[in-house]
């Protein structure tokens, strides 16, 4: 069973001997994904990714600057912006850097946030990028009760927008999904949820 607290814990650990330190930054992850009108983008998202990480383990050479860009990738999620990923990666920044993080592996946490903006890659990209990418994206491949838990979240975050407005959004954002060649990057996750995600999206799409 995966425990968010302690997997954040430990990570602080490795760069403060502050127990303070590390419950401030745990108390404003918490507070930011159990804010009111999260739906999907909660606690249990990530406690999924870092599941999901857990079998391609051995394959991800930086899995602490991963765990980072897991925690803070989603910090803020507003569906009236379209800044969220900029400003988590913001966040991001200042906070670690506050931990005295090497900078290096600062920028890539902050660049794994950004990416999750369009979950596009450049040829010959970071392995570990494309990990935590597909782990963000598991969830397309979740059974279909899984899947249908999933969207109907996602819908109550988008409450504010009208079904004319929210649907013909919702049905581009799938199509821009099922014309990838490969919706998961590695072949870890694509062996597990390629199949079963394309079905998924094209059953929601008909929903549309």
């Amino acid at each position: 069973m995966i425990n968010l607290k302690e997997i954040f814990f430990s990570l602080c650990r490795k760069h403060s001997s502050q127990n303070e330190i590390a419950e401030k930054m745990w108390n404003e992850i918490e507070m930011n994904y159990s804010a009111a009108g999260r739906y999907y983008h909660t606690l249990y998202h990530l406690e999924k990714m870092f599941e999901n990480l857990e079998g391609a383990k051995k394959d991800i050479s930086d899995f602490e600057s991963v765990s980072w860009a897991v925690f803070y990738h989603d910090l803020f999620y507003d569906a009236s912006r379209s800044d969220n990923e900029e400003r988590s990666a913001l966040a991001a920044l200042k906070i670690l850097n506050g931990l005295k993080i090497p900078f290096q592996k600062i920028m890539k946490v902050q660049s794994f946030i950004l990416a999750t903006k369009n979950h596009e890659t450049e040829e010959e990209e970071d392995k570990d990028l494309e990990y935590f990418l597909d782990a963000d994206l598991s969830v397309l491949g979740a059974t279909e009760k899984g899947y249908f838990e999933y969207a109907t979240n996602v819908r109550s975050e988008y409450s504010i927008y009208p079904d004319e407005t929210y649907k013909p959004g919702r049905k581009k954002v799938l199509e821009s999904f099922l014309a990838m060649p490969r919706i998961f990057k590695t072949d870890h996750f694509n062996a597990l949820f390629e199949k079963q995600a394309r079905e998924n999206l094209k059953k929601e799409c008909l929903s549309l």
